[in-house]
């Protein structure tokens, strides 16, 4: 018998209903991107709510799938009928759509590489590049399995494009949701094109009224995938396979509840009200050091805070442990954002992500907001910053406005930003050169940063991470050995902090960025204080608190819009109870840590909300949202309460 002639571009095969035709072909191929993605799902952490939650997550992701199939098989099936004959006018149509839709779907995704592409040139164009390069791949796709649709070829279309939907799985991970539709789309549609035209196996070939049912069946379960929206606990392991790629599309159309409805914080009503005209306050007395005091700060990029909570790693961090076993060592610290510019913008500015004007290029061009090195220098206080990563000091940028003083470290040939040896050589030679008065100096150090090889490619990538780790601790030791040599050290306040953490599979991620849970938000952060004795805290606090400390420790007032408080209660040995909100923000992502110990976590692109008791599960684990009714619903009302006052007063600034 001879093989089934392949279809044209523009029209299937007829007749024979044992031979794959075009509309069946791309429902069958959504069909293998569902399978794929249950054995994907299946390779997942079982979820703490238990089985039931994972059958539905495999119930949903499966019917979203199929629910895009059913879509192709309807395109394909009106194109049989008023498509055209041509191949050329056939592929424009097909082409077109997918361009027209490339920059509601592509534009956000693309918009980092894109900058990366342009330098110091536009990035528009380079957007516009990738964006058409990206869509014009699902057509492209097709075009190969055509030209694959043969008996002895057809089967590396298919393999080739399951390959494709794993390795979509892969990449981009955990955010991008317009490439992994079009990526996802391009499997489906070179799957669907290559097995045009084969032969149905017998046991496949049923009658007419089993394939009604059969088809009846999944229409069924696509309509509800759509129309039936799942439980927060569902939602969350949705959004843990980046193939799960319709579910952040209906997020984004489905009417949102969420507006705060006026809840706050007993004891911390003062931060739930417009602070713009809020008075300044005063230091704390009696001053907690001298008036020549010397302040150096050092955040450490993507450094985890279970790096110094043990003693598993004194080893390999001798001089950071001394300098946590020297000074008040703050263990629950967490970042205000969990991205380096978010957080270090918070920092400086004492406001949130939300608070603060940013262009799409996540830079501050328009932000009148005053940093603390700026208020400093006003005192008459020199303020100096050392710059291994230029992204973060132009004067358009994050942190370099208001420094009296600023060095930029450009990196050697071939690395990204400069080493942290070379920082902390120009810091110590300001230091040795500073005679009498105060001082404040700067520097973030980028070493622990992926792809974790400046200290040697051998072992895992978090044994790489923690060698990069111990190459700030040498210099950390280094730039004490100095203080003690040019007889600094006993008006020096040392802080040490991390902008973030990192994760290394937790919650299915990897790096920064993407989450605001605690692998990524928990940082180190220790105050070495002459005449201060150490101490652990235990108390969270946030970063967001730095700026209040380190003005308190000069003896200046902290602005009263600024979001944090001065932790100079701490530092005299006290446990005060600080009231300002301990919260955490990036784009549409937002968290609050409350007082009975729950973490709130709110993203509103996604749609989901996630509530987690940190005493009982430190690792969140067990989102129980879809518990305690009214008492979660008020949890939630305390953050968008918070952040609906803080969005309003960016936008009258």
């Amino acid at each position: 018998m001879t093989e089934p002639r392949s279809e044209s571009i523009d029209h299937p095969v007829e007749g024979d209903r044992n031979v794959v035709d075009g509309p069946t072909a791309q429902l069958y191929s959504w069909l293998g991107m569902a399978a794929i993605n249950a054995i994907l799902i299946a390779r997942l952490p079982r979820p703490a709510s238990g089985w039931l939650v994972r059958l539905e997550q495999h119930a949903y992701d499966a019917g979203q799938l199929l629910a895009l199939g059913w879509l192709s098989w309807l395109v394909a099936q009106a194109w049989r009928r008023w498509g055209s004959r041509r191949p050329l006018p056939a592929l424009i149509a097909f082409a077109v759509p997918f361009l027209a839709a490339g920059p509601l779907f592509l534009k956000r995704d693309l918009a980092a590489f894109a900058l990366r592409l342009a330098g110091q040139g536009s990035a528009r164009p380079w957007q516009a590049f990738l964006i058409s390069l990206v869509a014009l791949g699902v057509p492209a796709a097709f075009v190969a399995g055509t030209v694959l649709a043969r008996a002895s070829l057809r089967w590396i279309g298919i393999a080739f494009a399951g390959a494709l939907a794993v390795v979509n799985c892969l990449v981009l991970r955990n955010d991008y949701p317009g490439a992994h539709l079009y990526l996802a789309w391009a499997s489906a549609n070179l799957a669907a094109a290559s097995m045009r035209g084969a032969r149905l196996p017998a046991a496949l070939c049923w009658e007419r009224p089993v394939r009604v049912a059969v088809g009846a069946a999944l229409a069924a379960i696509a309509l509800w995938s759509l129309v039936v929206w799942p439980s927060s606990a569902v939602l969350t392991e949705l959004y843990k396979l980046d193939t799960s790629i319709v579910v952040p599309w209906l997020a984004r159309i489905r009417s949102r509840r969420g507006e705060g409805r006026g809840a706050v914080l007993a004891g911390a009503e003062q931060w739930f009200i417009d602070r713009q005209t809020a008075p300044p306050i005063p230091p704390s007395t009696p001053p907690l050091t001298q008036a020549d005091v010397v302040v150096v700060m050092i955040t450490i990029d993507a450094m985890r805070a279970d790096l110094l909570q043990g003693e598993r790693y004194r080893r390999e961090l001798p001089n950071l442990f001394a300098l946590r076993d020297d000074g008040v060592f703050f263990a629950a610290a967490r970042s205000a954002a969990p991205a380096t510019r978010t957080s270090l913008a918070a920092m400086f500015m004492g406001r949130y992500y939300s608070q603060l004007k940013w262009t799409d290029e996540w830079w501050l061009d328009h932000e009148k907001s005053v940093r603390f090195p700026e208020i400093l220098g006003r005192r008459g206080i020199p303020t100096s910053l050392f710059v291994g990563d230029t992204r973060l000091g132009n004067v358009e940028g994050v942190i370099g406005q208001g420094f009296s003083e600023k060095r930029e470290l450009g990196p050697s040939p071939g690395q990204a930003c400069t080493v942290a040896g070379v920082v902390v050589d120009a810091m110590t030679e300001r230091l040795q050169a500073h005679g009498a008065g105060p001082l404040f100096l700067y520097t973030h150090l980028m070493d622990p940063h992926e792809p974790y090889d400046e200290a040697g490619t051998a072992g895992t990538p978090f044994e790489r991470y923690v060698r990069e780790v111990s190459v700030v601790d040498e210099q950390i030791g280094k730039l004490r050995r100095v203080l003690e040599g040019a007889g600094l050290a006993s008006r020096t306040v040392l802080i040490v902090s991390a902008d973030h953490g990192e994760a290394f599979g937790q919650h299915n991620t990897p790096f920064h960025t993407t989450s605001l849970y605690e692998e990524l938000l928990r940082v180190p952060l220790i105050l070495r204080v002459p005449g201060v004795s150490g101490r652990r805290v235990e108390r969270p606090v946030s970063l967001i608190d730095v700026g209040p400390t380190i003005l308190d420790l000069f003896g200046v007032d902290t602005p009263g819009p600024f979001m944090g408080q001065s932790l100079a209660g701490y530092l005299r040995g006290d446990d005060p109870v600080l009231t300002r909100p301990l919260a955490a923000e990036i784009g549409p992502m937002r968290a609050m840590l409350l007082p009975d110990g729950f973490k709130v976590i709110d993203d509103r692109r996604r749609g989901t909300e996630e509530i987690y008791d940190l005493a009982r599960d430190p690792h969140e684990t067990d989102n129980l949202r879809d518990r305690l009714g009214h008492v979660n619903d008020a949890r939630l009302d305390v953050l968008r309460t918070f952040f609906q006052v803080q969005e309003r007063q960016a936008l009258v600034q």
